[in-house]
């Protein structure tokens, strides 16, 4: 049963296939690069496009835009891409000189000579996550000075590679860790710092008392499991619905030969209604699970 709920779970949160962008690959190497900025235009909008395929659309909206003699627009498109991945990088060898002009030039114009940022970003329990902005290469090593319970500093490197750099935290029920990072250039010297010794960042546990106040004895387990199990069994049975429902206008949104994959405002229209309904009948599965699971600790509380 866990191997068919990973399964549908991994299925849902694939990155979506974006027929789009699919099409402008197709139309750039035919050098019809004018329909391809078209697709690429929707291709942009699509509910669910990862970081893998935003970062190839703008790309490849650039370059078309470039052959087209569209200088703003590209470099519009150029501007977006950088402020996604401000360590993004053309292939020096293989890109030709007109486009590394445009980028270089947006690049520019976007980040002064010495940017350099670190930025705390959410991270999973038990664990610190920074993101390194370095559009110019600059930094060669992020260091981390940390402390528990007010105690000695100790100096160590991020662990991590390229933007994302981070640190695991273990600390005992009711511990304090203060913490603070500098990014280092290839000489030693600091580039940029997040916190500092005089004002560290701080991650806390809670205390055993608050812990016992948190989680007060349950009382009437047996109706409350039945409930939970009930409304979980029902969760699933509904995102099971939306599913189908919601893979059937996906489908149909990418068949041209018909509505509404015919037209691409209908299309379009019937790709997003497709993904919300497979984005809700993935709450309802998570959801459902959780009620189900707990639903079963409490019957056998």
């Amino acid at each position: 049963m866990a191997r068919v709920w990973s399964v549908v779970l991994l299925t849902l949160l694939a990155q979506p296939v974006n027929p789009w962008l699919e099409k402008a690959r197709l139309l750039s190497r035919e050098l019809h690069f004018a329909d391809a900025i078209e697709q690429l235009k929707v291709a942009r909008t699509v509910p669910g496009l990862g970081d893998d395929q935003r970062r190839e659309v703008l790309e490849l909206l650039a370059r078309c835009q470039l052959a087209e003699g569209l200088r703003a627009d590209a470099d519009a498109s150029l501007t977006d891409l950088l402020r996604a991945e401000p360590g993004f990088e053309f292939d020096r060898v293989q890109t030709s000189p007109k486009i590394l002009e445009a980028f270089d030039a947006a690049k520019k114009a976007l980040y002064p000579a010495d940017f350099v940022r670190l930025e705390v970003v959410s991270a999973p329990a038990g664990r610190v996550a920074l993101r390194v902005l370095d559009p110019w290469k600059q930094v060669r090593e992020v260091r981390r000075s940390s402390r528990v319970d007010g105690g000695a500093w100790r100096d160590e490197p991020c662990e991590g590679a390229g933007e994302q750099l981070g640190f695991p935290v273990a600390l005992a029920t009711g511990s304090t860790l203060d913490w603070w990072a500098r990014a280092l250039d290839a000489s030693g010297a600091v580039l940029t710092t997040v916190g500092s010794a005089d004002a560290p960042l701080t991650v806390r546990t809670a205390r055993p008392e608050m812990i016992a106040q948190a989680l007060p004895p349950l009382r009437w387990q047996r109706p409350a499991g039945w409930s939970l199990l009930g409304a979980g069994l029902l969760a699933a049975a509904a995102g099971a619905v939306l599913q189908v429902t919601g893979w059937a206008l996906r489908v149909a949104a990418r068949d041209p030969s018909k509505p509404p994959g015919n037209y691409t405002d209908t299309a379009l229209a019937a790709e997003r209604s497709g993904q919300l309904q497979l984005s809700v009948a993935l709450g309802l599965f998570i959801g459902g699970g959780l009620a189900v699971g707990t639903g079963g600790a409490l019957l056998a509380w």
